[in-house]
C-alpha cells in the first residue's frame, strides 16, 4: 500500500523522479551507510563504492523516515517524501538520506570496515 501511494504521487506529480519500484538504492557517503547499518543493528556488512552507469540519470534523495503515512489523512506525507523534506530530529534519532536511481550501479571497490 505504501509503495503504491508513493508511486502514484511520483507518476502524477514528480514524474521526473525515478521510480522506487525499479531503482537501485545507495548512500552518498560512507557516514550515511554507517548510520543506516547502526540503525538496522548490522554488525558485519559489505560496503562498496559505486558509480552510476548512466552518469546523467535522475537521482532522488529522501528522508527515509518519510516512507510511512503520518499526519492528517491524505497523501501530503508522500508529497513531502518526493520533495525531499527532512523531518525534524528527535532526541537519540539518526538521519540518513536514501538515494536511488534507475541507472545501474557499477562497483568500483569494496570499502574496508573498521571491524576488519
Amino acid at each position: 500500500m505504501i509503495e503504491s501511494v508513493l508511486e502514484h504521487i511520483r507518476s502524477t506529480e514528480c514524474a521526473e523522479s525515478p521510480s522506487r519500484l525499479s531503482s537501485a538504492f545507495f548512500f552518498n557517503t560512507k557516514e550515511q551507510a554507517d548510520t543506516y547499518a547502526n540503525i538496522q543493528k548490522l554488525h558485519f556488512y559489505n560496503l562498496y563504492e559505486v558509480e552510476l552507469t548512466i552518469p546523467k540519470a535522475a537521482v532522488a534523495e529522501a528522508d527515509h523516515r518519510r516512507v510511512q503515512p503520518m499526519g492528517a489523512l491524505g497523501f501530503d506525507w508522500a508529497r513531502a517524501y518526493w520533495r525531499g523534506d527532512p523531518l525534524p530530529l528527535t532526541e537519540n534519532e539518526h538521519f540518513y538520506r536514501e538515494c536511488f536511481t534507475e541507472s545501474d550501479l557499477r562497483v568500483l571497490r569494496r570499502v574496508p570496515q573498521s571491524y576488519e
